[in-house]
């Protein structure tokens, strides 16, 4: 199986106080631009899954800017026909659960294809019998399936992403 795995895009970064010629945040921009380019480098690959391993956005409450850079990118591995699994990352969790996420919205948009997400603080099992399992590890030390109560058989991928630990 080929895994093509993209992390910590920080899509809305601006920590930069210039702008471009069109208005938007230089920083924010180069921030987008490497993650549009490493969406097209990664399909360019034709893996068998792509996996977005957290920090996809800088904030848990991204711009609506940066909400629609990840849908539109998201859309295109879908429209690749390769099942894409997003997890979310310390960066871009909300502190307290019920104040909601944007990986919420994202999760109902693609709820009718093979995009699937790792958002709730707890493990997901991503597929049945043979199929992936994801978690954001919050705790500390490592996670492994057994954490979970089961050990990936074959063809299942585990995938874990290291969360914010000690929160």
């Amino acid at each position: 199986m080929k895994v093509a795995a993209l992390g910590d895009a920080h899509l809305g970064r601006s920590y930069y106080s210039f702008t471009t010629p069109e208005g938007v945040n230089q920083r924010e921009r180069d921030f987008e631009q490497s993650f549009e380019a490493a969406v097209a480098l990664a399909l360019a690959q034709s893996p068998d899954l792509v996996v977005w391993l957290g920090d996809i956005f800088d904030h848990p409450r991204p711009t609506y800017r940066s909400f629609r850079i990840a849908q539109r990118a998201m859309a295109r591995v879908r429209d690749h026909g390769i099942p894409l699994v997003v997890i979310t990352g310390n960066h871009d969790t909300p502190r307290l659960p019920g104040t909601g996420s944007p990986y919420s919205a994202l999760a109902d948009t693609f709820a009718r294809s093979d995009v699937h997400f790792a958002h709730r603080l707890q493990y997901e099992r991503k597929g049945g019998g043979d199929g992936q399992h994801a978690a954001q590890e919050q705790a500390e030390g490592h996670a492994t399936g057994a954490r979970f109560g089961e050990q990936p058989g074959p063809g299942l991928l585990a995938v874990v992403a290291p969360g914010q630990h000690g929160r």
